[in-house]
């Protein structure tokens, strides 16, 4: 009996459990500072003005400084290959982000931040013995996120804003 109801608590933990596989297409290089942190309370401003993406309100705590922005650019440089002869097919990218925020007055602040949060681009190249299901992929996005933020005092911001997100795919076999 204990057997039969270990087997079938085990079952259940399998049958409940789910694989992430699209966890090689996000990008958190939307902020320097961020990464820096590991991410730690990057929504509450930790990450500076970069934070806007987690956070429309964090631009007014910016708003004393008029115009401000903030920029960052990070390499990623993929390294993947197959049992195939592949070699490697990560292909390398440089991935920008911009962070640009306007104080209207002493509590209205307007801002905007220009991003890529996925992406990845792969290539099998000649000779892999793949090619024939998937030579070539890239996925690019762009994001633009206008926001505006009103102070209402010291301990209390709200914000709006809105993700307009442009994605292109590209997927290439041989065939």
């Amino acid at each position: 009996m204990k057997h039969s109801l270990i087997g079938l608590a085990m079952a259940a933990l399998w049958a409940s459990s789910s694989v992430a596989v699209a966890g090689g297409f996000a990008i958190r290089e939307q902020s320097t500072i961020g990464q820096g942190l590991s991410f730690a309370g990057v929504a509450a401003g930790s990450g500076g003005l970069s934070s806007l993406f987690w956070n429309p309100a964090i631009s007014s705590e910016y708003n004393e400084f008029g115009f401000i922005s903030e920029n960052n650019a990070a390499l990623i440089l993929p390294y993947a290959k197959s049992d195939l002869g592949s070699g490697n097919i990560g292909e390398w990218a440089i991935v920008p982000a911009g962070y640009f925020s306007y104080a209207l007055t002493d509590q209205i602040t307007i801002a905007t931040s220009l991003n890529a949060p996925v992406g990845l681009t792969t290539d099998g190249r000649d000779g892999w013995a793949g090619n024939s299901r998937g030579d070539k992929s890239a996925v690019k996005t762009y994001n633009f996120n206008p926001t505006a933020s009103y102070k209402v005092n010291d301990m209390l911001s709200v914000g709006v804003g809105a993700q307009i997100e442009f994605m292109q795919v590209d997927l290439t076999s041989r065939l």
